[in-house]
């Protein structure tokens, strides 16, 4: 079975937010017998809810990172990682041949 490819480009950073979280205990407005704990995702309530709840202090906002951008994982994407920066070596030696054949070439002139 082929290897499913699921590394992403070192140009893609993943941003991770962890939702709205309990910060200290309360009920719920409607169902008084819903309590809400510590440390429980409430990223469900509406907006309004969710603003009155951060301005109350009883929830905090999203926390959002970003993921640093990481090197491919699988052999595939290392081995074209590889090949490319190999191409890139051999075009710029190229360029390098190139360059000194002028030279001496404009040297003899």
């Amino acid at each position: 079975m082929a290897k499913k490819n699921t590394t992403k480009t070192p140009d893609e950073a993943q941003e991770v937010s962890s939702g709205y979280l309990v910060l200290s205990p309360f009920r719920d407005r409607d169902n008084f017998e819903k309590a809400y704990e510590e440390g429980d995702d409430v990223s469900h309530f509406d907006e309004a809810l969710l603003e009155s709840l951060v301005s109350r202090g009883l929830i905090e906002a999203p926390k959002k990172t970003v993921k640093p951008k990481s090197e491919p994982t699988d052999d595939a994407a290392k081995a074209a990682a590889e090949k490319a920066a190999q191409e890139a070596d051999a075009a710029a030696k190229l360029k390098a041949e190139q360059e000194a054949k002028a030279a001496a070439e404009n040297q003899k002139q």
